[in-house]
């Protein structure tokens, strides 16, 4: 990891994600991919101050840490996030800083966005938000400036990229977004439920885009449509629309979706979705058909949720009914597993394709681990190594601002070396979170575990090793 440089003295946060597919040959589980989210919080306040990812996926070894500064206001004043992009030996690390100035409402009035990789050598303003409000502490207008993507030159000056101008109604309810780019327009009813959106690009267009919503009287959506508007003649057209009908009696509802055929110039319905809830409003069943005949169809697609008995999802059936011999059919099943404050911390994923061609089963799983690692289980540094002190295996998260590690060694203190360690790759890429297992050769005792860079350097920590 990235230097933990401050002063903390309670435990580093962690959520780690991890990818496997099962193979039916071997009967075995098989690592995909992996990431790990780090937080740190700071001494005697609920503000993050640290926080680090990193990815074992499609390239892995990028990592990020992210730093935090507040104000004596415990505003954020100050965003930093270094980013490390190691592809084998090769190291690319940019930086991106935001930093925060505030109104005497505490309302965020200037935003600056910096960059810094390797290719500029120093620190380039990217861009810069200006935000104005009303007395009653609103955003009323925004003056975006910015560059050119990619030209990142040192002398070159700010261009004003995005005016944006915000008006309310005498409720306060936004009512007009205009920019640059376009003006919204919200439309409400006398609940003040958004019924009308329109887009208008901006420029010479002849055309606007209207997102129109009703309501039925205990305010659920009944109705939404997707409008084209020819300004010119005033004329709208339109090109989709969701109809819901709902039946308080049995907690059910059906859902259909009509598309504009431009070739017959009228709405058809395309496809119907029947839902059910029980009592407490979660829903249970979803029903897909082509056909309003809901049950003499021969083609759909059904969902069955259940529940724990304490309300948390447990599993969800999906099955494909095509109607047709030679097409494909399918089951889907997700599990779901929590641990005791109620977070997801698996999801298995099963899949049988039923076709006379191509017959398919695959199972998966995403497991999730949340933990902690205490301060006195972290040495300071530029990498992470936890848990200490370590039973059978310890874990190097390697995030380093100068050098890639490409070799892990376990010393005694003799600086006689143990153990190398060498990281695993995956489609050309190291990974930089290494699990080193301990050889049960060695003794109890106090060891050190040195990091080699490509660029010569060493870092090391030391490890008490306690079986």
């Amino acid at each position: 990891m990235l230097s933990l440089n401050n002063c903390f003295s309670q435990k580093t946060l962690f959520t780690k994600r991890t990818t496997e597919n099962w193979n039916f040959k071997t009967q075995k589980w098989e690592t995909e991919g992996s990431s790990t989210d780090y937080l740190v919080f700071q001494n005697r306040s609920n503000n993050l101050s640290n926080s680090y990812f990193i990815s074992n996926n499609s390239f892995p070894n990028v990592g990020a840490e992210r730093s935090f500064k507040y104000d004596e206001k415990n505003r954020l004043v100050e965003q930093t996030s270094n980013y490390v992009n190691s592809r084998a030996f090769a190291n690319f690390r940019t930086k991106y800083t935001l930093k925060y100035q505030y109104t005497p409402f505490d309302s965020v009035a200037v935003e600056q966005e910096y960059i810094l990789e390797d290719s500029l050598k120093q620190e380039i303003l990217l861009s810069e938000r200006k935000i104005f409000y009303n007395s009653q502490n609103r955003p009323i207008s925004e003056k975006v400036y910015g560059i050119e993507y990619g030209n990142y030159k040192k002398s070159l000056d700010l261009k004003l990229i995005n005016d944006v101008k915000i008006e309310y109604d005498d409720k306060g309810q936004l009512k007009v977004y205009s920019s640059s780019y376009g003006k919204v327009i919200y439309r409400r009813n006398s609940a003040n439920y958004i019924e009308e959106v329109e887009n208008l690009s901006s420029g010479f267009s002849d055309f606007s885009y209207i997102y129109r919503t009703k309501y039925d009287d205990k305010n659920r959506i009944i109705k939404t449509q997707t409008i084209i508007k020819n300004i010119p003649n005033n004329s709208e057209q339109v090109n989709n629309q969701i109809v819901w009908e709902f039946n308080d009696a049995n907690n059910t509802s059906i859902l259909i979706d009509y598309f504009y055929i431009d070739s017959l110039k009228t709405l058809l319905p395309t496809y119907y979705t029947f839902s059910q809830f029980d009592s407490e409003g979660k829903i249970i069943r979803v029903k897909y058909f082509p056909e309003r005949d809901t049950i003499n169809t021969s083609k759909d697609a059904e969902i069955i949720y259940t529940y724990y008995v304490n309300g948390l999802l447990k599993n969800e059936v999906k099955q494909y009914k095509t109607g047709v011999v030679d097409y494909l059919d399918g089951t889907m099943t997700k599990g779901y597993l929590y641990d005791s404050d109620k977070r997801i911390i698996e999801i298995q994923s099963d899949y049988l394709w039923i076709s006379p061609l191509f017959p398919l089963k695959s199972r998966s799983r995403y497991r999730i681990e949340y933990g902690e690692i205490k301060e006195d289980e972290i040495e300071k540094g530029e990498f992470t190594l936890y848990p200490n002190p370590a039973k059978d295996n310890f874990k190097v998260s390697n995030i380093l601002l100068e050098g890639c590690a490409y070799s892990v060694d376990l010393l005694n203190f003799n600086g006689i070396k143990l153990q190398e360690y060498f990281p695993k790759y995956n489609n050309g890429y190291a990974l930089c979170e290494w699990d080193c297992v301990i050889p049960v050769s060695i003794q109890n005792g106090l060891y050190i575990v040195v990091v080699n860079k490509t660029n010569g350097t060493k870092e090391h920590k030391r490890i008490w090793i306690d079986r």
